[in-house]
């Protein structure tokens, strides 16, 4: 939706930095959004209240949040030194629960995901579930059922050819009748009851994982515009799963090069066989937050972060695109964003090509360990 240079940096007084909201509870939309140093966890309220979409897990949840948590997950580091969340992120282990009078920047990392808290709506869910054991209590078969003829299926059923009739199709409501009501063997009737437990359960496992989601019952979403995106800091830009950088990041190398053959007898194919490391404890997102990295640190084999880090590496990717058009510019700054820098300068790809390498050098030992022990 913002598209231009213009809209990825909207002209603030104070500078801004990035954070990540997950919506719907899904890893694959952790949206991307500008906030200032000053804001406050509780305003990111604001952003479900502006945005005219459902962004709970599912029908279950409350539309708003009651707070929001921060994810401290160490983070997945990829091969050029960017960040991913990885699957764990939303794990309990993890979750920090944030005071709405929390400022972001003094507890958050640029780039740091932030998981809104919803309260859970007990009430409609208990509905539901006993609104379908209802419905399947009256389609138990006719012959052990203490309502016989009376189900909500059967009544469906007299419904729509009645209404057929009406509009005279007398021949296909007989059909209809005739197919869903006309007596069937027991046997039979234990197939559609098998049948309408397993409705029941697509039904609900539908509405439990938020396939059917609305905004709202009883009124539409306010309208929006560009002032109330940029207001909320949108940017349009989500985060990568593991998978999705993996596979971007390879193809890309390989198009660099020049194809597959030319990425074989190069090396690349065998240099990009591990694009990135899930980071241990006291790592990523778990470094303590501070400005320049200790020197015990910067020689250690762990992969911490620093303001000095980051800054850096934004500074590398617009000297880099500093001459594109303002279009482009944009386009490249969301891919920045989604899957962090795919050509980042030797300082920063080499520190997190070594921690790569040595997982996997640790990985390989293990596997020799326990084939050992085998043998």
């Amino acid at each position: 939706m913002l598209d231009t240079k213009e809209e990825e940096h909207a002209t603030t007084e104070e500078p801004t930095f990035d954070v990540y909201m997950r919506f719907n509870g899904d890893e694959e939309r952790d949206y991307c959004f500008q906030v200032h140093l000053n804001t406050k966890f509780g305003d990111l309220m604001e952003i479900f209240k502006v945005l005219p979409l459902n962004l709970s897990p599912s029908i279950f949840y409350d539309r708003l949040p009651i707070g929001f948590q921060l994810s401290t997950n160490p983070g997945i580091l990829t091969r050029e030194g960017g960040l991913l969340f990885g699957d764990d992120a939303d794990k309990k282990q993890y979750l920090k629960r944030m005071n709405n009078d929390d400022v972001i920047s003094e507890h958050a990392w640029p780039g740091q995901l932030i998981i809104p808290l919803f309260s859970k709506k007990k009430y409609l869910q208990y509905s539901v579930i006993v609104g379908l054991i209802v419905w399947l209590y009256t389609d138990l078969p006719d012959y052990i059922s203490p309502t016989p003829g009376h189900s909500l299926t059967t009544m469906a059923v007299k419904g729509v050819s009645s209404l057929l009739r009406k509009i005279n199709q007398d021949q296909m409501a007989d059909n209809l009748v005739e197919s869903m009501l006309e007596p069937v063997p027991e046997v039979m009737q234990w197939v559609f009851f098998a049948f309408h437990i397993v409705k029941d359960l697509i039904i609900y496992f539908v509405l439990w994982v938020g396939g059917f989601n609305p905004y709202s019952f009883t009124k539409k979403p306010a309208p929006i515009d560009r002032d109330d995106l940029l207001r909320i800091g949108w940017t349009s830009a989500k985060k990568a799963p593991v998978f999705d950088f993996s596979k971007e990041y390879r193809q890309y190398k390989v198009k660099q090069v020049g194809g597959t053959l030319k990425a074989y007898k190069s090396g690349v194919l065998d240099s990009i066989k591990d694009t990135t490391v899930t980071l241990g404890a006291g790592e990523g997102f778990q470094t303590p937050l501070c400005a320049k990295l200790s020197k015990d640190k910067v020689e250690s084999d762990k992969f911490y972060l620093s303001y000095e880090y980051l800054r850096l590496q934004e500074e590398a990717f617009q000297k880099r695109h500093s001459t594109l058009s303002d279009l482009e510019f944009a386009r490249q700054y969301k891919h920045y964003r989604r899957f962090g820098p795919f050509d980042a300068p030797k300082e920063f790809a080499s520190k997190a090509q070594e921690r790569i390498k040595i997982s996997t050098d640790q990985e390989k030992k293990e596997k020799e360990q326990k084939e050992k022990k085998r043998d």
